[in-house]
């Protein structure tokens, strides 16, 4: 299949919610962009910029992966996640926080990870990269921030592009730590979005972070057969059921494999 025919499985997919939809995928063959600049609500996806800031402060040793982090029970939150719910889960290390973060979207986990690398210095990292229409605003299940307005953006040429510094070799962060990102997204738990028709046999791998927030459901991800890799993010928003935009994602999903295979 070629780029061109991927981008008409797609188009034909998503036909009758085309607004909803917010697509960049990166491949040798080209490129498809479909509202790839807008901004949109980030919900989780932002967690994966937060791992690539997170590994930079580990090379630069302000922090250590098997550094011990306590937490105190007035820093557990709910949403997605296991520590809120475990019994005398108090004490972590950095890199379990980091797991945690994005193979169960902890929630706990990943507002810890951003009070030990601090919010500003994420934003730095999007202004270095050109990220312009992806901010961190507030912390995760905080909900008087987005009461009083604040919210975490992003849009999917920025998640491409961030994506990009995990699957590519370049001079912001070392294969070292490149190579740990991968295999923490090797291990997400949430594959219902754009993996969910993938089959070990086919040789195609998903190293992949979803999304959510009521009416919005993302997936981004670095798909891989052998040694060609595409770079996909896939945001939609405006959703009354997101169980819907669910099934969209996994058709994309769907021919994305097919596309690889």
């Amino acid at each position: 299949m070629s780029i061109l025919h991927l981008e008409k499985r797609i188009c034909e997919t998503i036909k009758d919610y085309r607004d909803r939809f917010f697509i960049a995928i990166s491949t040798d063959e080209g490129t498809i962009q479909l509202n790839a600049d807008r901004q949109v609500r980030a919900a989780s996806v932002v967690k994966v910029p937060i791992m690539i800031e997170a590994f930079r402060q580990v090379e630069a040793g302000s922090v250590e992966l098997d550094q011990p982090i306590d937490i105190d029970e007035g820093s557990k939150v709910g949403g997605c996640g296991v520590i809120k719910y475990l019994t005398r889960s108090n004490r972590f290390t950095f890199r379990n926080l980091l797991e945690l973060m994005v193979i169960v979207s902890d929630n706990t986990a990943a507002n810890l990870v951003l009070d030990k690398v601090g919010v500003n210095s994420v934003n730095q990292l999007f202004e270095q990269l050109g990220c312009r229409n992806t901010q961190i605003e507030r912390k995760f299940m905080d909900a008087e921030a987005i009461e009083a307005g604040r919210d975490n953006y992003t849009s999917a040429s920025d998640m491409v592009t961030l994506l990009k510094i995990i699957g590519e070799t370049n001079a912001l962060i070392t294969q070292s730590s490149r190579s740990q990102m991968l295999e923490i997204l090797s291990r997400q738990q949430f594959r219902q979005k754009l993996p969910c028709y993938s089959d070990p046999d086919s040789g195609v791998r998903f190293y992949n972070k979803t999304g959510e927030i009521p009416g919005v459901e993302h997936d981004v991800a670095i798909v891989q057969r052998g040694k060609a890799r595409i770079y996909a993010a896939v945001l939609t928003q405006g959703w009354q059921n997101n169980g819907m935009a669910q099934r969209y994602l996994a058709e994309i999903g769907k021919h994305l494999i097919a596309y690889m295979s």
